[in-house]
């Protein structure tokens, strides 16, 4: 048995905005204690150490496995206390499920359902954040396929409705009602992350996800995983056309579109194309995997750059420690040094992988340990 038992690490910045890493995947009765120090004491949440994964009138059954698993800290509130959000998957007889518990009144609360788009699949590797007026509205993306959509495995991203206690999956309808974020919906897509951010001052933050996607068949070489990222954008009334977004302009089965962003380069079938598919891979013919994204929280000097990056700057990450932000073609690609990096992806680009079996192409697919989110 695998139990859930958060280790928190209280860290601040200079907005005094409080961050987490994930929660940890600990074996049962196992305690880890950090030495105080700059970024001060891990403790466990709740100080008992009992496990997170335990609510089985929710369908959280603790005799089972959970796994991989995101933090953040929030509130429904506008400025309200920001406290701990955490998703993670949690096995169910042969299904996995994703939840979302809260850390409130000194105990672990389930928000919403399971968030699985079809409830008997496995659906993997849950990202957490917050958006909206505020920040004040959890979201979270993570991949499981779809019997619907061709069997692939694709991206879901929900926003949690406060008052009605539910996660309501957003974007366009990319078929039978299915909300997928993928370019391409008969293409595997794994590894989400999603983060708040605007890129317009003064706007309200809205959802960013990146992920990885086969495509592009580079050089003959075959697919291979390239880097995504697309943004929500909220319409003025339920279920309206997306028109003119890409890559559907299909209607929204709830109030978000969600729009690609980056340079369209890669062909589908391979090669370059000014309308192809916006990958942010550096060489679309090697494998670009697990990527994360942020958006500052403050004024911060960047590595590469000049002049100063705010929350209008969006950045994401991959496992080769190379980031990128949207950009015209007058701008270069900035990259970030192996040391220094304020916003990159930290221990998560150098962490161990292990791997599964084979897909049916022969090429063997990595699966992630626990992240621990550098935000």
């Amino acid at each position: 048995m695998k139990r859930l038992i958060p280790m928190i690490q209280r860290t601040f910045a200079r907005t005094g905005r409080w961050r987490a890493p994930a929660t940890a995947m600990l074996a049962a009765g196992l305690l880890l204690l950090a030495a105080a120090g700059a970024y001060g004491a891990v403790i466990g949440l709740p100080a008992d150490g009992s496990q997170v994964n335990n609510d089985p009138a929710a369908g959280i059954d603790p005799n089972q496995n959970a796994g991989a698993s995101d933090v953040v800290g929030g509130s429904l509130a506008v400025n309200g206390p920001r406290i701990p959000w955490g998703s993670f998957e949690q096995q169910s007889g042969s299904s996995q499920q994703i939840f979302v518990r809260a850390f409130k009144n000194g105990q672990w609360i389930t928000e919403g359902k399971s968030l699985n788009i079809s409830p008997n699949v496995e659906a993997e590797a849950p990202s957490i954040d917050f958006a909206g007026v505020g920040r004040n509205v959890p979201w979270t993306a993570w991949y499981e396929p779809n019997s619907a959509l061709g069997g692939a495995k694709q991206i879901f991203a929900s926003r949690f409705n406060a008052a009605a206690n539910t996660w309501i999956a957003e974007g366009q309808n990319r078929g039978s009602g299915v909300s997928s974020l993928n370019i391409h919906t008969d293409k595997e897509a794994e590894n989400p992350s999603v983060a708040g951010g605007a890129a317009v001052p003064g706007n309200d933050p809205v959802p960013w996800v990146a992920w990885q996607e086969e495509d592009g068949n580079a050089s003959g070489t075959g697919n291979h995983d390239q880097i995504f990222v697309s943004k929500g954008v909220k319409q003025a009334a339920a279920n309206s056309p997306c028109t003119g977004f890409k890559p559907s302009d299909a209607a929204s089965v709830s109030m978000f579109c969600w729009q690609q962003v980056g340079l369209d380069r890669l062909a589908r079938d391979g090669g370059s194309s000014g309308t192809g598919d916006p990958t942010l891979n550096v060489d679309p013919s090697r494998d670009g995997v697990e990527p994360d994204i942020t958006s500052p929280g403050q004024a911060t000097r960047s590595p590469g750059w000049s002049g100063m990056s705010r929350t209008t700057v969006p950045w994401a990450c991959v496992t080769t420690s190379r980031c990128s932000r949207p950009r015209s073609s007058a701008i270069p690609l900035p990259t970030v040094p192996s040391t220094g990096r304020p916003w990159a992806t930290g221990p998560r680009a150098k962490r161990t992988s292990w791997t599964r079996p084979a897909t049916a192409s022969g090429r063997a697919r990595g699966r992630r340990a626990p992240r621990t989110r550098a935000r």
